[in-house]
């Protein structure tokens, strides 16, 4: 016979095992975690074919996974424990000096230290860069390329030890290179944010993005680079201090509650225009592209960036051209028509370095080839 004390524990060991199923009919599970800054797992539709069928169990079993009650307490719970220890719940994220925290994937490190060369994909970037200064060019246009650096690349200060070794020359080297020899005006942004250091935080420690100081100061160097000193901004007349903000990095390893970001706060106020009307275009699902009208003179200005550009450059840009368009490089499938329709302008290519390659498909269309293609880049560029 089972004591009573025993008895007590079985209860309170199956309260414990129902506990979760308890959690699940207290409410869904939210389509996106914050914490975790990634999708949650839906619960999958039947299968209507023996191809879905075989993987129905696989997408069960995250939907599982994903949606079992109080499991974003135990998560938590769990990656502040591994936090605490330095020890990343996954591979997308490492540990540097003074409370950092480092993307990890893609290759990154080892791109910016140098010890990673990927000719084709350099060789591609380059071709379809030279291709739109054309066409910038004989539509009576400027164009400048400024790529924002990786993190890894300026605040080497706070990488972890592991990683500071410097093998040489990168393929951020190599694109500014080759961009000079084709004759396509590029600046090279890295000793532009070292030197901005002595301002203040260029990047943000727990974020895989600069600051705002930090895209001010390049946009600062952009406009010197092009004989803008009317679009020159002056940081010490807008920077009022820091503020509070999300850390992608700290949620992809579920601890931005307990490791904020912080990042630059600014005051723009002298310089928005008295009207602005932003308009959005449904063309690319996760950060479509806009064009922003103002009660500004002057002509247009175009970025073609990433996450780095699309929700900053405008309060920059906007504040001294008539139009402002952003857009997605996409890695090179950017949209050639929207570049068009949008001619004369100022054009910015920005992509961040980690993103400064093409895809599979180098972004060719006939529109662009119309303007001076000729050789595939293997036969007309060479790589170190």
């Amino acid at each position: 016979m089972i004591p009573r004390h025993g008895r007590l524990i079985c209860l309170a060991a199956a309260l414990c095992l129902w506990l979760p199923f308890a959690g699940n009919l207290l409410g869904p599970t939210a389509g996106h975690s914050t914490e975790e800054n990634r999708s949650i797992a839906g619960f999958p539709q039947w299968p209507g074919s023996a191809g879905e069928w075989v993987r129905f169990p696989r997408r069960l079993e995250a939907y599982a996974e994903d949606n079992f009650g109080f499991r974003g307490a135990m998560v938590g719970a769990y990656s502040g424990l591994r936090y605490v220890a330095r020890s990343p719940v996954n591979d997308k994220v490492a540990f540097g000096r003074n409370g950092w925290l480092y993307y990890a994937a893609a290759d990154i490190f080892e791109q910016s230290r140098g010890q990673t060369y990927r000719a084709g994909g350099v060789a591609d970037f380059v071709e379809v860069v030279v291709r739109l200064h054309d066409l910038v060019a004989a539509r009576g246009g400027r164009m400048i390329v400024a790529m924002p650096p990786n993190r890894h690349s300026v605040a080497t200060e706070n990488l972890p030890r592991w990683a500071l070794r410097f093998d040489g020359p990168t393929e951020y080297d190599a694109i500014l290179r080759l961009l000079a020899r084709r004759g396509v005006p590029a600046i090279d942004l890295r000793p532009v944010l070292e030197a901005g250091k002595a301002v203040g935080p260029v990047y943000r420690p727990r974020n895989t993005h600069w600051t705002r100081l930090g895209a001010l100061l390049a946009v600062n160097a952009v406009a010197a680079e092009l004989g803008r000193g009317d679009w020159r901004i002056d940081p010490a007349g807008v920077v009022i201090g820091a503020t509070a903000a999300h850390g992608d990095l700290a949620g992809m390893i579920g601890v931005a509650d307990i490791a904020p970001d912080i990042d630059t706060l600014l005051d723009l106020s002298a310089y928005r225009p008295a009207q602005v009307e932003t308009t959005s275009l449904d063309d690319f699902l996760d950060q479509p592209s806009y064009i922003v009208e103002t009660s500004n003179g002057g002509g247009t200005v175009l970025v073609m960036g990433d996450s780095f550009s699309r929700d900053i450059m405008a309060d920059y840009f906007a504040a001294h051209a008539a139009r402002y368009v952003w857009t997605h490089f996409r890695w090179c499938g950017f949209d050639w028509s929207l570049i068009e329709r949008n001619l004369p302008a100022t054009v910015i290519v920005m992509p961040v370095e980690r993103y400064a390659l093409c895809g599979a498909d180098p972004g060719l269309p006939a529109t662009a080839a119309a303007h001076g293609a000729t050789d595939p880049p293997e036969r007309r560029l060479t790589a170190r």
